[in-house]
């Protein structure tokens, strides 16, 4: 994968085309951080315990189509609108609503999916926002040494302290370089950054994308990017960068997004629960939301040393909580119901199946040449698999339970070995 990086395509990877519509569109189901379909530039998540391969076209399209949520009431104690709406992991409740993302085939919607993460791409933004003012200290630091212009901690320093004393932006001190008994190359690169940023308003830039290829380029950063050891996807992700900047007619308009961006992802997320399994997102309702969103609950506390009880839903299912210990509720509907006294009584009964008991083996096989011990054939967590109590080794495709013999059996395990 390291040898071949440039030639594998994420998205065709991680993606199962589902067919065409009517109108002959491709429909794909793919898995980033979770699964989502995807139809031209539109998305909608899908539930996590939805195998993707088993998606149509027209779910697809359903799950595209859907309303993106349902406004069930206002919440009494903050006025907040309670939201019932489908999840990538199931229907839930929030109370609250999530922020507003732009659509994705959105030009506002692409900027947002750019890899903001990466160091070109913060790059790219901080010099866009610096040809448009230079008295923002973090975009000025962001772009300081991008290309390297030599301007260590030392020198950084001694700007810092003159702009806080005086009262001015890092860059109204590093313009008065003369001052900061700063000397050779750090003074030969202050002297070019701020020149450099002086001249930014005066390229001949008719467009956004066409300003940051030129900042690219004058600068020195793109011969830097060129001559470093990943250049080429470096590169791939500037040239789609400067394509969605070419959806914006001026700076101004992509700064304002990027803003708002940032400003989305600081917003708190609401407080959410997941809907009962007896529940559906169609039939909830305003009341049932309100008891949803009640969990975790608090039933009481242990008389005998003032220890908090709670009740709450958890990946396994409803249980209570007393510190450390914790007990398992029969049905989600109990977690609303059950009393202080049915909990004590709980926790004064011994822990069932703290862990989880040993299953029996499916089948018991011939004896491993190479360890000499008996090989079972067990059913896991993740299907079945032989061992021969060290080495363990799955089935692959085309292996079945009721067929597999003690020869194939042992070449799993050396083949499991051998990778090991």
């Amino acid at each position: 994968m390291v040898e071949r990086e440039d030639e594998i395509d994420p998205r065709a990877v991680c993606g199962v085309p589902l067919g065409k519509t009517s109108d002959g569109e491709s429909v794909y189901a793919r898995y980033a951080r979770s699964p989502y379909v995807e139809y031209r530039e539109d998305t909608a998540g899908v539930p996590e315990d939805l195998p993707l391969d088993q998606l149509t076209v027209d779910k697809a399209l359903e799950y595209i189509n859907a309303p993106p949520d349902r406004e069930l009431g206002i919440d009494p104690e903050t006025g907040l609108p309670i939201v019932a709406k489908q999840g990538r992991f199931g229907p839930y409740v929030s109370l609250g609503r999530f922020p507003q993302w732009p659509k994705a085939s959105s030009r506002e919607g692409k900027l947002f999916r750019l890899p903001h993460h990466l160091k070109i791409t913060k790059i790219a933004m901080a010099y866009l926002k610096l040809s448009n003012s230079v008295d923002n200290d973090d975009v000025v630091l962001r772009v300081l040494n991008s290309p390297k212009r030599g301007i260590g901690k030392s020198s950084l320093e001694k700007a810092k302290i003159f702009a806080e004393s005086n009262g001015s932006s890092l860059f109204d001190a590093l313009e008065q370089v003369e001052k900061l008994e700063i000397k050779g190359t750090a003074f030969k690169g202050i002297k070019e950054f701020t020149d450099f940023c002086r001249s930014i308003p005066t390229l001949d830039s008719p467009t956004p994308a066409d300003l940051l290829n030129k900042i690219f380029e004058i600068s020195g950063y793109k011969k830097e990017i060129l001559s470093s050891k990943n250049s080429e996807s470096q590169m791939k992700v500037l040239e789609e960068l400067f394509e969605v900047l070419k959806e914006f007619e001026t700076t101004e308009q992509i700064i304002t997004e990027v803003e708002r961006f940032e400003e989305l992802k600081q917003q708190p997320k609401p407080k959410t629960s997941s809907l009962f399994d007896t529940m559906t997102l169609e039939r909830v309702t305003f009341e049932d939301a309100l008891q949803l969103l009640s969990l975790p609950r608090t039933v009481g506390v242990d008389p005998a040393d003032g220890e908090e009880i709670t009740v709450q839903n958890g990946p396994y299912g409803p249980y209570l909580k007393k510190g450390s210990e914790t007990r398992n509720i029969a049905t989600e509907e109990e977690l609303l119901t059950i009393s202080l006294e049915q909990c004590l009584d709980s926790l004064a009964q011994p822990k069932k199946f703290g862990r989880r008991a040993t299953k029996p083996p499916l089948k018991e096989l011939g004896v491993d040449p190479v360890t000499e011990k008996p090989i079972l054939l067990k059913d896991g967590q993740w299907g079945p698999y032989v061992t021969d109590g060290k080495t363990n080794a799955s089935l692959q495709l085309g292996d079945s339970v009721e067929e597999l013999t003690d020869e194939r059996a042992v070449e799993l395990l050396a083949e499991r070995r051998a990778k090991v």
